[in-house]
């Protein structure tokens, strides 16, 4: 609680992380792998955990399952947040 009792304002970065927790992401790392699983969480150093994970190991394998993986930020050269074309309408 802040002063007098009341609940400190969330920062808009920590309100728009909080908003795709749960979400499927898609991460690249500088090696070229591309991870796509559901944001469970993000330290304050910006590691993330990944839930469901797949990686994907190109056209001509099935993409591998990883379960629970941990992505350090300087594994991390994009992140995305992966939109069904269902989820639009």
């Amino acid at each position: 609680m802040g002063e007098g009792g009341q609940q400190p304002r969330e920062s808009k970065a920590l309100s728009q992380l909080r908003s795709i927790l749960n979400r499927t992401v898609r991460v690249t790392t500088p090696q070229g792998r591309t991870l796509t699983g559901e944001l469970q969480c993000m330290d304050k150093q910006g590691n993330l955990v990944l839930g469901n994970v797949q990686e994907d190991l190109g056209a001509k394998t099935e993409p591998r399952r990883m379960g629970i993986v941990l992505v350090p930020l300087s594994q991390q050269k994009s992140v995305e947040l992966q939109v069904c074309e269902q989820c639009r309408k």
